[in-house]
């Protein structure tokens, strides 16, 4: 019985410290998620999520994520540039690559797809690092 209760504890432990517990607590991750984005994201797309009409597109109710979640890492990781169409709008603006690495990716895409009316899930950095090796 007691290596029962030894294995399930070190196995618990386990899951606790690894990425996959990353997605057990999507109040943290939001928190850590809104701190990345207030850094990386706001100036641009505001705090609002609302975007700056005309030249930065919206984050908040944004048909664009909807159709394509995974848009969040392509922009972040490798940047966006060119026409797109959010919400019935045209952009055409350049969005430079955001050095940050697959935890905080997850984190940020987390609470983007999370927040201002979008419903999404939590995304894991598992997530995202089989993102980077398919592109």
């Amino acid at each position: 019985m007691k290596k029962f209760l030894a294995l399930v504890l070190t196995a618990t432990l386990m899951v606790v410290f690894t990425n996959d517990a990353f997605s057990a607590d999507k109040k943290k991750i939001m928190k850590y998620g809104k701190k990345l984005y207030t850094t990386h994201c706001s100036a641009c797309h505001q705090m609002s999520g609302e975007g700056i009409p005309g030249a930065f597109p919206p984050v908040a109710k944004s048909d664009f994520i909807k159709n394509n979640p995974k848009i969040i890492f392509e922009s972040i990781i490798h940047g966006n540039k060119g026409k797109m169409t959010v919400n019935g709008v045209e952009y055409n603006g350049v969005m430079p690559p955001v050095k940050l690495n697959d935890k905080e990716i997850a984190a940020v895409t987390t609470f983007i797809m999370n927040s201002w009316g979008n419903k999404g899930k939590v995304i894991s950095p598992k997530e995202v690092k089989a993102y980077r090796k398919k592109k």
